[in-house]
């Protein structure tokens, strides 16, 4: 047997594919970094999801604890990881981007202000793959800034990230107050003619942008005040009707027995 196959031989047996529970762990990529590792894996799920999140246990990734997971949005579902307490498993919960969500009880708070364009700077939806995005403007101090939410499963953050083109490729972010249902009153002229989904920072919500060719007639401009000491009042819009916004995020996670089989996403470990 010659070396280059006695390689392979050895990478197999060192880094194999794993299968346990409904998701099989991909051949993964190993750093090691002083006494912690970073553990690069394809994670790809069954025929059979169980609400509340598949798990993945760190001996699966060759670890024994994990402390921080990194997850890549795949085919239009949107992830969230909950790491045990001990640090040695994770939950890996799917949401769905489509037909199937509702909007939940955490809401986002838009602060009426009549000045808002002079006081924050406007607010631009960018989007990659049609399916999710990310809100920016052009900081005074170029740096990103969050905007808090509140709700039933604990304080959350939203990013809008810091681009000086902020204004180029994107769209105008709108508020329609008037949008009786409340997880569709984010508006904009999306450029694939479909809703986009923004990720919060954690609980596996997000904001729903809701594809409106009136965007520009049904609502008015967001703005982002980064100087504002409180963190729940930097989204601001000036509302027709003087009164503050709310907007509930949005929830789809994959239902109990549904069929992911040929779903993979590739996820980042960090731990030891």
């Amino acid at each position: 047997m010659n070396r280059v196959l006695l390689g392979v031989l050895a990478l197999m047996l060192a880094y194999p594919m794993v299968v346990e529970g409904a998701v099989t762990v991909g051949s993964r990529e190993v750093d090691n970094f002083g006494s912690s590792k970073k553990v690069s894996a394809p994670i790809t799920f069954d025929a059979s999801y169980v609400t509340g999140g598949e798990t993945v246990n760190a001996n699966q990734l060759g670890m024994s604890l994990i402390d921080e997971v990194l997850i890549e949005d795949s085919e239009g579902y949107l992830f969230d990881a909950d790491i045990a307490a001990n640090k040695q498993s994770v939950v890996l919960k799917v949401y769905r981007k489509s037909v199937g969500g509702t909007g939940v009880s955490e809401n986002v708070t838009l602060k009426d202000l009549d000045a808002a364009s002079g006081v924050g700077v406007q607010v631009y939806l960018r989007s990659y793959d049609g399916v999710t995005g990310h809100f920016e403007f052009v900081s005074p101090t170029n740096a990103h800034g969050v905007a808090s939410i509140s709700g039933t499963l604990g304080s959350s953050e939203v990013m809008i990230y810091d681009n000086d083109s902020a204004a180029t490729g994107t769209v105008a972010l709108y508020f329609d107050e008037d949008s009786a249902t409340s997880s569709d009153r984010f508006v904009a002229v999306t450029p694939s003619t479909e809703d986009i989904f923004v990720p919060t920072l954690k609980n596996g919500r997000a904001i729903k942008v809701n594809y409106d060719d009136a965007a520009a007639t049904n609502g008015v401009l967001v703005y982002f005040d980064e100087d504002s000491a409180n963190a729940y009042d930097r989204l601001l819009f000036t509302s027709p009707t003087n009164a503050d916004g709310t907007a509930a995020l949005y929830s789809g996670e994959v239902e109990s027995g549904d069929d992911l089989s040929g779903l993979t996403v590739n996820v980042v470990f960090i731990g030891k």
